[in-house]
Formats: structure tokens, sequence, C-alpha cells
């Protein structure tokens, strides 16, 4: 699935991908997820307590991926995005169980219209003995400098809704061709002003 996020402007090509040649074992994860030209907010582990440090669901997986869902909205406002934003997340499940997968995942899909890409990790215990789920998450941020609100759309679910799907490609200034360098930064060819 391809997207596109709309930045005042600037399309920045949001591109998830399930291809068919990995199994993909539900329709709640991206097996890869890239994301052209953006700026990113690295969030710290989520666990399941309220804005006082207390505890919220105790011995209920559900119950903290509930809070957490709500832990993640408030850190994403802060800068501006949503869970929408999410492109990748790693979750730390306390005493997993392939049963306790809805209960997990319901709460913190609800509401979203694209999945990140996912990894799901069985521990034997977190920080704390109370909380049964950790949830780390790398989001792409709207806009940039600003908080404007990035409007993400994807062709499947803009053909079901009847609307006509994105497809201009974003296009570098005339002249300048990027491409990633051993270090994984953008570069331009040798003697090109502005490299970097």
């Amino acid at each position: 699935m391809g997207g596109y996020a709309i930045l005042k402007g600037l399309i920045m090509p949001v591109n998830r991908v399930s291809p068919p040649s990995l199994h993909n074992p539900s329709g709640r994860i991206s097996q890869v997820v890239t994301v052209e030209g953006a700026r990113l907010a690295h969030l710290s582990g989520q666990v399941a307590w309220d804005t006082q440090g207390r505890p919220v669901g105790l011995g209920d997986h559900e119950a903290q991926a509930l809070q957490i869902a709500h832990n993640l909205d408030a850190a994403l406002a802060a800068v501006g995005a949503t869970r929408n934003d999410i492109i990748t997340e790693t979750v730390y499940v306390v005493d997993y169980t392939p049963e306790l997968l809805p209960a997990i995942f319901g709460p913190l899909r609800s509401g979203l219209s694209a999945a990140p890409a996912s990894t799901l990790v069985g521990v034997s215990a977190l920080f704390a003995p109370e909380y049964l789920l950790e949830v780390q998450v790398v989001a792409a941020l709207p806009g940039r400098g600003s908080h404007s609100r990035t409007m993400s759309t994807d062709d499947t679910a803009a053909n079901a809704a009847g609307r006509r799907p994105t497809t201009a490609a974003p296009t570098p200034p005339s002249g300048h061709q990027t491409a990633l360098g051993a270090d994984g930064r953008r570069s331009r060819p040798p003697g090109a002003a502005g490299a970097g």
C-alpha cells in the first residue's frame, strides 16, 4: 500500500508494503514502511500509567493497551502528530500468548487508518511488576518545523471511499538528483551545491 502525506504543499511519500513473498499474520502490521524526507520522533517506551505515574489496568493486558494508546496520543500530540503517523513500533508483552493479540492490538489500532511496521517481543518482566506491556514507537512528523497535520491517504482506502487515489510523486529540484550515501544520509553528486 502506498500513500502520501501532504505537508503545506509538499508531498511526502509514505509507502507501507506487505509483499506477498513475506507472511503477514494480519492486516494489523505492515512488513515495510518507508518515508521520504521526513523528520522523525522517537518516543520512549510507554507503559500503562496515568498522568500521576500510577499503574492502570493491573493484571489486564487490554486495559493496559488502552492506557498506552492514550499515552501515545498525548506524547504524539505534543509534537503535532497522531498514532496514524507511527511508522514502526516494538511491543513488549509480559507472559505473552497468541490469544492476547486482540486484547493488545485492538486498543492500539483503534481509529487508525494505516498499520505501522511492528515487532512483538514476549518478555519475562518489565521494569516494575505492575506493567504487562510497553510500547516504543517512531513516528514521521508532519510538516517541516511546523505542527501542521499530515493528511495520510492510502490508495486502497481512497478507492473504497470512492475518492481518487493520490498518484503524483514528488520530484527533486531541477538538476539535483539525490541519493543515499554510505552513511545513509542524502548526498548529491560531487560538485553539487548544498550536499547533505
